[in-house]
């Protein structure tokens, strides 16, 4: 817990919130503490109604949706890409 407050208070200067999600978020003395580290106010999914054990379902669906439709599913400023491209293939069955 303390290299995510680290860090967050290194690369991340100035930020207010913290969304969690995953398993982490059952775990109150872990949210606590990554509070008192990191002077930020910490939420979970679940305050925006995303169940915070499906986000990464509903990551890869937006994936799957951005490749059907021939759009982008890097984000550059975050991959380093030097161009936004579409990930992934979709391979029919015979």
């Amino acid at each position: 817990m303390t290299s995510i407050a680290n860090d967050i208070n290194q690369y991340c200067k100035g930020t207010k919130q913290i969304i969690v999600c995953g398993g982490g978020a059952h775990n109150q003395p872990l949210l606590d503490l990554l509070q008192q580290y990191t002077q930020c106010e910490i939420s979970t999914t679940e305050t925006y109604h995303i169940p915070v054990d499906f986000v990464e379902a509903c990551a890869f669906a937006w994936l799957a949706y951005q490749t059907i439709n021939a759009k982008p599913g890097n984000l550059c400023s975050v991959t380093g890409a030097k161009k936004p491209v579409t990930l992934g293939g979709i391979f029919l069955a015979n």
